[in-house]
């Protein structure tokens, strides 16, 4: 079985990485809601690349009077995401080529996506498309293109082709790419703590206490972040077309 065909709830709400998921979650929560208080008025929030609803249900419970859409290329998730959320509207659909006007969402969510996708490139382009002016993007991605994310993948080449990513990124690199796709001045959280040794990684991510302080530890050693998420406003110069 593919990684991408598990069922996420198993490994982010009661598995592995209910720790990180709970941190990580909690800052995107808090980041919409931000933005909802600055603009006054009931939101339009696409989620790119659900899955299996795993974020997008907790959006609908936090913002029940906000327009909640979501997007994904598998079928076999769309149909785990619509038994678990109610008054979504998903739509199965290419990240590259996203099937919505110009300019209609305030926030486009994209979370653990483009690692995913070859053409990264592309889903970046997609979600300026689809912002309005000043709308406000965010962004999660695994930390792989760091010191450590290279020791890890050096280490556990198998484990990695498994996991399915095509593309490994560092804090500065994505500033720049986000940057160069028209988003200004991206914020980067940082959440949990990786290891080079892959079960170590494990033990650290399952166990509360050591997930605590490992996740302390990553605020202030970049390269020790688990999991990257960037905030950025859209604007209209974008530097690559």
């Amino acid at each position: 079985m593919k990684w991408t065909e598990q069922k996420q709830s198993e490994t982010l709400e009661t598995g592995i990485c209910r720790n990180l998921h709970r941190v990580r979650l909690a800052y995107i929560l808090d980041q919409i809601g931000t933005i909802r208080g600055r603009v006054g008025r009931p939101l339009r929030v696409l989620d790119v690349g659900c899955g299996d609803g795993v974020i997008t249900r907790r959006l609908r419970e936090r913002f029940p009077e906000d327009r909640i859409e979501a997007l994904d290329a598998d079928p076999v998730r769309l149909d785990r995401a619509q038994t678990v959320c109610r008054g979504i509207e998903f739509r199965q659909g290419d990240a590259c080529a996203m099937p919505y006007s110009d300019g209609v969402f305030d926030v486009v969510l994209c979370h653990h996506v483009v690692e995913h996708i070859a053409d990264d490139r592309g889903v970046l382009r997609e979600c300026h498309r689809v912002l309005a002016s000043e709308g406000r993007l965010i962004l999660g991605v695994p930390h792989e293109g760091g010191v450590i994310g290279r020791m890890l993948r050096t280490l556990h080449r198998r484990l990695y082709a498994a996991g399915e990513h095509v593309h490994f990124y560092t804090i500065q690199g994505m500033r720049r790419m986000l940057v160069e796709y028209g988003f200004a001045d991206p914020t980067c959280a940082k959440f949990g703590f990786l290891f080079p040794q892959y079960h170590v990684h494990l033990l650290l991510m399952w166990c509360p206490p050591t997930f605590a302080i490992g996740h302390w530890v990553s605020q202030h050693l970049d390269e020790t972040a688990d999991s990257l998420i960037f905030v950025a406003a859209r604007t209209e110069h974008v530097v690559h077309g």
